[in-house]
């Protein structure tokens, strides 16, 4: 029987990936993966520069926003002369285009009496990069040479003005830039005066030009110049995954892009970790045929921390209610250790690692087949495996047939066995197996929020 899920009471949200308290120079941070709870234009930085949706721009699934040209769509703030004290800067976007041949707009901040005051950063029409700067009285602009844009591909995005100069990267590379008009000189914000606004997906001055048509996630604004080894860490960072098909981060909303939402089972508690108690049998539980059987390969990742070390406990799975021989989950062997186990009304394979686990403490886990073995991780750092039963061939979804469901904290058979006794985070699910390298980093960038 369903039963309401317990929400916990509203505290801060750990923000992996929101440098808001660590970076003073971040006055601007929107469109990332937190937007599908807080809504689009919050702005995750200090200087809480919040926008407001204008034409209905949609929120992204996994994170970010969706704008249709057509349809006029963009985000705004109306503030005098924003930033205006700053000489150097850095803007940085993620993005991609649904159609191309257009001027659009990514970033601006413009005058909306006026068409001769703003900073504007956008795709021109020749589907190239293009930075505009206009003090009223002269107009720089200059034109990327070496990238060409096209539709349907995402590209990181980074404009820096040093003071003296511009400098674009595209997917961390440095681009060639030619001026079409005025000069290379980085004149920036403090150069743009009468500005009253700033604005995601189109140009406002005195009238809405120039919109965008795609998606733009992670827009970014610091009021200081970021390196190059800055701008490579952000692009290895955040590279939109497309092989990402479930997400669940602090509750049964899926923010993969496939919004497969889990229901809660006896009242787990959600809304900053995912608390669960087996002595209550509480899980999170979704109904649905064959989940991903196409995927030959794939990643499984979480956060956990168990209350309790007991033998058995899973963190996910996928499987057959009628029977007790179609599975495949991650979880806990009799014995205490990660295990990962398949079956498919055959010989269980499973596989297990050595890590000794402990109770009150946040651990990384993380299981990798590439279609003929599996590899484990705990904090990042591949698993000593032993063969538990079977054998280590890596069998994925597209060979355990006949699921009919995906939980998490339990393991869905005939019966509800396995409930999990602990807090769970964060957990992620790919189509495709993760190198060591892709797990290790991405412990690393968020163990430092648990």
């Amino acid at each position: 029987m369903l039963v309401p899920i317990q929400t916990a009471p509203q505290q801060p949200i750990r923000r992996a990936l929101l440098p808001r308290q660590s970076d003073p120079d971040l006055r601007g941070a929107w469109l990332n993966w937190q937007t599908a709870l807080d809504g689009l234009g919050r702005d995750y930085s200090a200087s809480g520069s919040d926008l407001t949706p204008v034409g209905g721009p949609t929120t992204l699934a996994r994170a970010g926003a969706h704008f249709t040209a057509a349809s006029s769509q963009y985000l705004r703030r109306a503030e005098a002369d924003w930033n205006s004290g700053d000489s150097v800067g850095t803007i940085s976007a993620w993005i991609k285009l649904d159609s191309v041949g257009a001027d659009q707009t990514i970033f601006c901040s413009g005058d909306e009496g006026s068409v001769n005051h703003y900073l504007r950063l956008q795709i021109d029409g020749t589907n190239v990069i293009q930075i505009l700067q206009h003090d009223g009285t002269t107009l720089n602009s200059l034109l990327g040479t070496d990238t060409t844009f096209v539709a349907d591909r995402w590209y990181h995005i980074v404009l820096v003005s040093t003071g003296s100069e511009y400098l674009v990267y595209i997917d961390r590379r440095l681009e060639t830039l030619n001026v079409a008009s005025g000069a290379n000189d980085g004149d920036w914000l403090n150069d743009a005066s009468s500005r009253d606004n700033v604005t995601i997906g189109a140009q406002v001055i005195n009238i809405t030009i120039r919109y965008f048509d795609g998606s733009i996630l992670d827009c970014r604004y610091y009021s200081r110049v970021l390196s190059p080894s800055e701008i490579l860490a952000q692009y290895q960072a955040g590279v939109p995954d497309d092989s990402l098909v479930g997400s669940w981060f602090d509750s049964g909303v899926d923010k993969s892009r496939f919004g497969l939402d889990l229901a809660g089972v006896n009242g787990p508690t959600v809304g900053h970790d995912m608390e669960f108690v087996s002595a209550s049998s509480q899980y999170l539980y979704k109904s649905t045929a064959n989940w991903r059987s196409g995927d030959s390969a794939g990643t499984i990742m979480a956060w956990i921390k168990l209350d309790a070390v007991t033998n058995f406990q899973k963190i996910w799975s996928s499987s057959d209610e009628g029977s007790t021989t179609r599975y495949l989950f991650l979880g806990f062997d009799n014995a205490g250790h990660l295990s990962i186990a398949q079956r498919n009304n055959d010989v269980q394979d499973a596989v297990v690692g050595a890590t000794v686990f402990v109770a009150n403490r946040w651990y990384h886990v993380a299981v990798s087949s590439n279609g003929s073995s599996y590899s484990l991780y705990v904090d990042g750092v591949a698993e000593s495996l032993s063969v538990d039963s079977g054998g280590n061939f890596g069998h994925w979804l597209d060979v355990t047939l006949s699921r009919d469901n995906i939980t998490l904290a339990v393991w869905e058979s005939d019966l509800a066995r396995g409930y999990f006794n602990g807090s769970i985070r964060k957990v992620e699910v790919f189509s495709e197996a993760k190198a060591a390298e892709f797990i290790a980093r991405r412990y690393d960038a968020e163990r430092k929020f648990f």
